[in-house]
């Protein structure tokens, strides 16, 4: 059984029906096919990933931009506490980099990525979804 089996059980036990779309990467061959009679799989266009998807739009961005921003800041205060490697970053850092970037990116920000995406028809509506 794979996650869509899993979902679609899911999906039958509650009696709902929904559309999952799916970016036209690679490894979403084939196999994210099948009968679901409660799931229904619809891939996206070819590069329209960053025009409807709100993390693209924005949030990633943000999100990059701090997180080089600390890594830059740890890079210095290495160098200037003369460490042999300032750059040397290991996996359990640069996790806690993005936690803190994540965790920086702002109600507005989010807000007018939501509003710039092509997912919302009534663009008001953001307000209410964010509050």
């Amino acid at each position: 059984m794979n996650i869509l089996d899993g979902l679609n059980c899911t999906l039958r036990d509650q009696k709902r029906r929904i559309l999952l779309l799916i970016d036209n990467a690679s490894p979403h061959g084939p196999s994210e096919k099948g009968e679901h009679p409660y799931l229904r799989t619809s891939c996206i266009p070819p590069n329209t990933t960053a025009l409807i998807q709100p993390m693209d739009q924005g949030v990633i961005a943000a999100i990059k931009k701090r997180a080089l921003h600390l890594k830059n800041y740890s890079a210095a205060s290495r160098s200037l506490a003369e460490e042999k490697k300032p750059y040397h970053v290991d996996v359990a850092t640069a996790i806690g980099w993005l936690r803190e970037a994540w965790g920086g990116v702002s109600k507005t920000t989010l807000r007018n990525c939501w509003r710039h995406s092509s997912l919302l028809v009534d663009r008001t509506s953001v307000a209410a979804l964010t509050s």
